[in-house]
């Protein structure tokens, strides 16, 4: 019913260590940070890149309803880094529009 969306991207490791990854969308309820993907999806949620290699990522938005508010943030943290290393975040947004048309069948 509701079209879904993806991009791709990829983060290549140039170190000479492997880097194990964690993904996690989050949002912000009251200013505290709340593990809630909404309609957003990525793939692979964790694992281990290995050095002068690159992994793909897929985000998809596959709403199911329309909702006022799809913000959401993409969280990486990895291991390995520099100890006062940020996590990698990425700002997602979706916008679902409801079909002009829809037959239940």
């Amino acid at each position: 019913m509701y079209a879904s969306r993806v991009h791709d991207f990829f983060i290549k490791n140039e170190s000479l260590i492997s880097i194990k990854y964690n993904c996690k969308i989050i949002c912000y309820e009251e200013n505290q940070p709340k593990v809630d993907p909404g309609f957003f999806y990525i793939n692979p949620k964790n694992g281990s890149i290995a050095p002068g290699c690159e992994e793909y990522f897929n985000v998809r938005f596959s709403p199911t309803e329309v909702e006022e508010d799809n913000q959401r943030f993409l969280v990486i943290t990895m291991e390995n880094l520099e100890p006062k290393s940020d996590p990698l975040v990425v700002e997602l947004d979706g916008e679902a529009e409801r079909p002009i048309c829809h037959f239940e069948l």
